[in-house]
């Protein structure tokens, strides 16, 4: 059927995310003495991925061996890939957040007003997203929307409405968390953000073409039809954007053995050094 495309990309997905997970359990072990909150905070979400990408494809395994429907009722490896998937896109939407906010890497923790609001946001993206996720399920188990969209336009409103909230709240911090570190002369922490926001945009606007694509082919614009094909792309777009995400913070925030020492340290500042002859 049209979902055939889910199983091959979620099993890439998932040797992907325990190859990944094993690398930087490495880099942490190389470095077990230097290791920041945001080290383990990574490390926590990488396993939630590998966890929800396994679940998914054991999933769509199962029901491919089987020929039983994703609902109803929902079998359990169903029930336990929904749960993760949701902790994983808000751990995910988190890491980011709190990261161009400067924890970790500018200053050592957040403040109260900052947290109150990540945890605000997260929850009432998890929420959304969770009637996002029922829907998509019943749709996918029902013959009578087997030719509709993945998921009702109505419910994934709220879920694309809170992932822009996400976006301007990321937006925002990593503008001001660049501005602070390009005004006090902190170019090597700088040039970090820098290629988080670079790669990050790139992902950003790789996504938003896909999904341009989605509501032009949806009513009550349907400008063309999905070739069946390829129909379950529409899918993974958040997916493959959080794969991108999680692997540059990663990379970009992994151990060194300098990592305590940045979030401490203070770039010297050379324009305070000008001629004095």
């Amino acid at each position: 059927g049209r979902y055939f495309g889910f199983l091959p990309f979620e099993g890439a997905r998932c040797i992907f995310f325990a190859l990944f997970v094993l690398y930087y359990l490495c880099v942490l072990c190389a470095h077990s003495g230097r290791l920041l909150t945001l080290h383990f905070m990574t490390f926590i979400v990488l396993l939630v991925c590998v966890a929800e990408s396994a679940a998914a494809f054991a999933g769509y395994l199962e029901q491919n061996r089987t020929g039983q429907p994703q609902c109803c009722p929902f079998p359990r490896i169903v029930v336990a890939s929904m749960v993760l998937e949701l902790l994983r896109r808000g751990a995910t939407r988190v890491l980011l957040l709190v990261v161009s906010l400067g924890y970790g890497l500018v200053r050592p923790r957040l403040r109260r007003t900052e947290e109150c609001g990540v945890i605000v946001l997260t929850a009432a993206y998890i929420t959304a997203s969770f009637f996002a996720t029922i829907a998509k399920v019943k749709n996918a188990a029902d013959p009578d929307l087997a030719a509709g969209p993945l998921v009702p336009l109505m419910v994934e409103l709220p879920v694309l409405l809170f992932d822009l909230v996400f976006l301007a709240c990321i937006y925002a911090a990593l503008v001001k968390t660049m501005d602070s570190l390009r005004d006090s002369g902190q170019t090597f922490k700088l040039e970090k953000f820098w290629r988080l926001a670079k790669v990050l945009g790139g992902f950003v606007f790789l996504v938003s073409v896909l999904n341009a694509f989605i509501f032009a082919s949806r009513e009550p614009l349907s400008l063309f039809e999905w070739p069946h094909q390829v129909y379950w792309v529409q899918g993974v777009s958040q997916e493959v954007l959080n794969v991108g995400v999680i692997a540059t913070i990663s990379v970009i925030w992994q151990p060194t053995e300098h990592s305590r020492l940045l979030v401490s340290m203070q770039q010297l500042n050379t324009d305070e050094f000008g001629d004095t002859g």
